[in-house]
């Protein structure tokens, strides 16, 4: 929520970043160098999906932000609970925070909102980032 008149407004702007694939889990069974080079395959491309937003801003990041997720996955593999569903989004959160669009992803700057997973041709990951008034440490 941006600050307006010296009172927080709520911001009806959502910034949307599409990643292609969706992140390992904390319960897939994968060697460390395959987690790593999937995960920062991830982290990459939310760096550069985010980007579009940090110049739209001229480099500001958001004072806080709530970020909602969508994972699109494919037609057989079933359903990840909330936490195994925020660890395969971890990398796509560093690649934003890496974008400058976040200045940190600790739980003064981010809230996590709603969780969705729907089913698709292709896995997709997509976060939807709104500014929200910032947490007092």
């Amino acid at each position: 929520m941006p600050l307006i008149d010296g009172y927080w407004r709520p911001s009806e702007t959502a910034y949307i970043v599409e990643i292609p694939g969706v992140g390992p889990s904390a319960n897939d069974r994968l060697h460390h160098m395959t987690r790593y080079r999937a995960n920062k395959t991830l982290k990459d491309a939310a760096r550069c999906a985010a980007h579009c937003h940090v110049v739209a801003r001229d480099g500001k990041p958001l004072a806080a932000a709530r970020i909602d997720v969508t994972l699109i996955r494919k037609p057989r593999v079933r359903p990840k609970d909330r936490d195994n569903a925020l660890s395969c989004v971890k990398a796509a959160v560093d690649g934003v925070v890496a974008s400058g669009l976040i200045r940190d992803d600790g739980p003064l700057y981010v809230e996590y909102g709603a969780i969705e997973q729907r089913v698709g041709p292709v896995p997709l990951t997509i976060l939807s980032l709104t500014e929200i008034q910032p947490r007092l440490a």
